[in-house]
């Protein structure tokens, strides 16, 4: 049974029936984790972060929510549950600007000169105002982060993808297809099942980070 990181280069060495992959079976991991986190939408990986604009500021750093991939929807803290639409970053940009102040009903996400994410708000808040923010999130593997949702749930997903990569790096076109076909449909009768667990509930909005 794979429960953690270590257990799962060292599933890996063996499936390859390799000793002399510890340096890049890492990697391995790293790529399978960046497919993850385009293909890959569960209700395991949902969060909601509570953030905060203060008056007269246009923007919301990302930090505060942790893991962040792609967003579900925001809106804000009041009486109201007020839903935030999202406008493409080149609609919002184009069509208001950051001095017009007032309760927010928009909102974007982009990067900014230090490729740091950045929620802009618009109209710009006239007093500090907070909002839940619902997003889908992702916990690489590390040595100091040994689980996550998806490796402590589904560790057949993380193995195949990542045998898929290996078999990649070894040349190996035929354990390529069978592995990466083993990905595929354990992550599709994932998502269907998560699916059929929230059936009837939409996303208002798309916007991810795959990086």
């Amino acid at each position: 049974m794979i429960t953690n990181y270590s257990e799962l280069k060292t599933q890996i060495a063996s499936w390859v029936n390799r000793s002399d992959f510890d340096a890049v079976i890492p990697v391995f991991i790293q790529l399978a984790e960046k497919q993850l986190k385009r293909k890959l939408r569960i209700r395991e990986m949902i969060r909601t972060a509570s953030l905060s604009a203060v008056d007269s500021t246009a923007t919301v750093a990302l930090s505060g929510a942790t893991g962040f991939v792609e967003v579900i929807h925001a809106q804000l803290a009041d009486s109201d549950r007020t839903l935030l639409q999202y406008l493409q970053p080149s609609s919002l940009f184009t069509h208001s600007n950051a001095t017009t102040e007032g309760t927010p009903k928009y909102f974007t996400i982009a990067t900014n000169s230090s490729d740091e994410e950045i929620i802009h708000l618009r109209p710009v808040p006239a007093s500090t105002t907070t909002f839940e923010f619902t997003y889908y999130a992702f916990d690489d593997l590390s040595s100091s982060n040994a689980s996550n949702i998806i490796l402590a749930k589904h560790p057949e997903i993380y193995l195949y993808l990542t045998l898929a990569n290996t078999s990649s790096y070894l040349v190996d076109d035929e354990r390529v297809a069978l592995w990466a076909n083993l990905a595929q449909v354990a992550m599709t009768e994932v998502m269907r099942e998560s699916e059929q667990a929230f059936y009837g509930q939409r996303r208002n909005v798309r916007y991810s980070n795959d990086k």
